[in-house]
């Protein structure tokens, strides 16, 4: 039986060579922008959903959080009132999407990518983020992900996010197609954990 080391990584998906799944990845062009605000403990884990956002999603660009060095090409676009923009957060001042007077400026959702407790310290040390108005998605479903411990069981990872922000959009095959990508992740992470191959059908 031949032996595969799966400890060679692939330096885009970080997974091992063997199962890289860099061939499945999609690309996925929306009417709507993305930016996904990376906790700095974050962005290098190997369990990390964010990343698949930046990835597979168009048009999206990407920031690491700092307090003292906030984005300020994001700050810039939002104050100059090019975009409207949206903070995807649970919070007290929620709007409902579907009752947003309709706009010919482009949407613009801000994903925080963090734990729960690193997310809540982001928004609260960030007056630029505080400021922002919320949407917070009515997620019935329970969270998918399973490469880490410890989840609160009534939240979802941050792909898992856009995903149902997709759906809420009415973007359904979009939100389809980057789910799969999402599924191959978790599979072919898991997979590696195992030293095992996954199938190219899987």
């Amino acid at each position: 039986m031949p032996s595969f080391d799966f400890s060679i990584k692939c330096i885009t998906c970080h997974l091992s060579q063997i199962n890289c799944i860099c061939a499945f990845r999609p690309k996925i062009q929306t009417p709507f922008e993305f930016v996904v605000l990376f906790h700095p403990k974050e962005i290098n884990r190997q369990t990390n959903t964010g990343r698949l956002i930046t990835e597979a999603l168009t048009p999206v660009t990407s920031y690491i959080w700092s307090r003292l060095n906030p984005p300020l090409p994001l700050m810039q676009k939002i104050t100059e009132g090019k975009v409207r923009p949206w903070l995807v957060y649970p919070g007290t001042f929620r709007h409902d999407l579907n009752a947003e007077p309709i706009t010919d400026k482009p949407e613009l959702f801000i994903i925080i990518d963090a734990t729960w407790q690193q997310a809540s310290k982001m928004v609260r040390k960030s007056d630029w983020l505080v400021r922002l108005p919320r949407i917070e998605l009515n997620i019935k479903k329970s969270s998918t992900y399973l490469l880490r411990k410890n989840q609160i069981e009534s939240r979802v990872c941050t792909a898992e996010t856009a995903i149902y922000l997709l759906d809420v959009l009415g973007k359904k095959q979009e939100s389809s197609d980057f789910s799969l990508y999402y599924q191959r992740f978790m599979n072919h992470f898991i997979a590696d954990k195992r030293h095992q191959i996954v199938s190219s059908q899987n």
